[in-house]
């Protein structure tokens, strides 16, 4: 065996070894969770003491696998307080429960808890989402997860009923319940502060699409309807593609947007109150709400009579999600399907 021989000067500092590791290890990272567990955990039974302890075991070593694959160097925050205290809560709540779909989320949430080491509203929002998601039911937390990616969410990829059909199979169909949810489940929603119930909301399903993508919804008029009120030719309106050809009936035409946003843009108009005037035209030619719910059932599968009933039946349309339940949401649901990162942007 080598032998190293070290002398030292009055106030220096001697490191000897053949190698010199920096910072927290795995292992030395999943001790620490470990320690965490024990100091903190209420005494049981010997049974029950040892499935709590693998519980919380399994869940470590499901995290830090998690957090190594998205980069080692961020096991070094578990010396955080802060973070170990919000790691203590994902083990318990786990170690209590053992269900293995609030298993996920808790770990999901934790590693982008572990990522945020900066004290900002992303760092409290999922603090407070580790505190919550243990006190709602695995059919609460897919009920968030509908309600955001229909209610509160809008695709720029929606232009059509094809495309409004891939992006409900995708987003929403996943999570649609059997049946409407109860007032006490929804209630539930907004007492652990995931939503905020609105009495006289009444966001329902044509609403809210009409709101997103009311473009899919006129009703089609006549040219010369137009250019009587506003100062624009016909020939410009189709040269520009500002119009085109209603689908439904070749003697209207709609206008060719999603929405109005982008309307006042294509006619290169910035006359304030000619844009009032321009938006009382649209929002006139608009299909009421039930024959844009009758449109949806004739142009969609079956199912999607089935999520109106589910919607509209329910006090659903009362909810707006905060936060907290949309973090809760998109964490269930990036555990089922691939996100742009412009869905996180709605969330933060």
């Amino acid at each position: 065996m080598t032998k190293f021989n070290q002398t030292g000067g009055d106030g220096s500092v001697n490191i000897q070894g053949g190698s010199v590791n920096v910072g927290l290890s795995y292992s030395d990272a999943k001790e620490i969770c470990e320690d965490i567990f024990k100091a903190n955990f209420f005494r049981l039974s010997q049974e029950a003491a040892e499935l709590a302890k693998l519980r919380a075991e399994d869940l470590v070593e499901n995290y830090l696998t998690k957090l190594q694959k998205q980069n080692s160097l961020l096991i070094e925050h578990l010396s955080d307080p802060d973070l170990q205290y919000h790691l203590y809560l994902v083990q318990r709540d786990y170690a209590r429960s053992g269900d293995e779909k609030l298993r996920g989320i808790l770990e999901d949430l934790l590693v982008e808890r572990t990522k945020e080491m900066e004290r900002s509203i992303k760092q409290i929002t999922l603090n407070e989402a580790i505190k919550v998601v243990a006190k709602l039911t695995n059919d609460q937390i897919n009920l968030l997860s509908m309600h955001f990616m229909f209610a509160e969410s809008r695709f720029t990829t929606i232009k059509s009923f094809k495309s409004l059909e891939e992006n409900f199979n995708k987003f929403i169909k996943p999570f649609v319940p059997d049946e409407s949810p109860t007032n006490s489940q929804t209630m539930h929603l907004d007492y652990c502060k995931c939503a905020n119930f609105i009495p006289g909301n009444e966001d329902t399903v044509a609403r809210v699409l009409k709101k997103s993508y009311s473009g899919l919804f006129q009703k089609g008029f006549h040219l010369n309807e137009f250019v009587g009120i506003f100062p624009f030719t016909e020939e410009e309106l189709i040269h520009k593609k500002i119009v085109m050809e209603d689908p439904c009936t070749s003697s209207k035409y709609v206008f060719n947007t999603i929405n109005f946003n982008s309307l006042p843009n294509k006619l290169n108009n910035h006359d304030k109150i000619l844009n009032l005037q321009l938006e009382q035209f649209y929002n006139n030619q608009l299909m009421d709400d039930e024959m844009v719910e009758l449109i949806l059932k004739e142009m969609l599968p079956t199912y999607f009579s089935h999520f109106i009933d589910v919607w509209n039946n329910s006090s659903l349309p009362n909810l707006i999600l905060s936060s907290v339940g949309k973090v809760i949401a998109l964490t269930n649901i990036k555990s089922k399907v691939t996100l742009n990162s412009e869905v996180e942007d709605w969330v933060y």
